[in-house]
């Protein structure tokens, strides 16, 4: 059902491919303070949920005011660690699945790249 309604926002332009253990292993090393694995996971992750900026009037839905990337990456890894992938897995599922399931409405101010 998540997987469901996270393909119904995927309608901006998807973001690179990445795998999913790439991303993990770069979120992973960016959390433990790794600057340039840092910018690899919140980038991608940012280019995911720019796939969820909606006109919080036209949809009806109640959105987030605000895109958080830190917030979002910690959704991400939260819920890879609930729901781990495997390593060739399509990335952009899991973090598009991990934020719809934490923000199902998205937000109304996406993230910076996005605008």
């Amino acid at each position: 059902m998540i997987l469901a309604i996270a393909l119904l926002f995927a309608v901006a332009d998807a973001p690179p491919p990445m795998k999913s253990g790439a991303l993990s292993t770069a979120c992973e090393a960016g959390i433990a303070g790794d600057a340039a694995r840092s910018a690899v996971c919140t980038d991608y992750v940012d280019a995911v949920a720019s796939t969820l900026t909606v006109d919080a009037a036209a949809s009806g839905c109640l959105t987030q005011p605000r895109y958080d990337s830190d917030a979002a990456v910690w959704a991400y890894m939260e819920w890879l660690g609930e729901n781990p992938q495997e390593p060739d897995a399509d990335a952009s599922i899991g973090v598009m699945t991990a934020l719809v399931a934490k923000w199902p409405c998205g937000w109304s101010t996406g993230p910076a790249s996005a605008a």
